[in-house]
């Protein structure tokens, strides 16, 4: 559902308008206009996109798999906390092979959940620096 809100600069006197739109399932979306007109517009458009499947409000998430945004976090934690790094790096290397060439807006809760179960279901659980589980 699409609110728009009339927004008055107190330091310039400028009137905008904000269109903030909440649905179910989607992040909530936020533009700011200088006419109502092309407010109510763009909040129809959307709506009308999202009901579709058609709004993807993160364009970086259709460009990058979840390995990308794997070995991103690893890079960082290893900067940040060598110990955790140690601990965290075979369990996300599970994860990159088993879902790792999943580019970020396609990955469904399904998938998740198929490799979830795949992995409870293994003999010890414990993964390898490579990613494997041991026995």
């Amino acid at each position: 559902m699409a609110t728009v809100t009339k927004r008055i600069s107190h330091k310039t006197n400028q009137i905008t308008y904000q269109v903030k739109i909440r649905m179910k399932g989607f992040p909530p979306v936020t533009e700011t206009f200088k006419g109502k007109t092309e407010a109510d517009k763009w909040a129809k458009l959307t709506e009308a996109k999202m009901i579709e499947g058609k709004h993807f409000p993160h364009a970086q998430a259709k460009k990058h798999t979840l390995s990308e945004l794997i070995d991103a976090y690893l890079n960082s934690l290893k900067a940040a906390n060598a110990r955790r790094f140690i601990d965290v790096k075979p369990k996300l290397d599970w994860w990159k092979a088993q879902l790792g060439y999943v580019v970020l807006a396609h990955l469904t809760t399904e998938q998740v959940i198929a490799a979830q179960n795949k992995l409870f279901t293994q003999p010890s659980g414990r993964v390898d620096e490579d990613g494997k589980t041991s026995s």
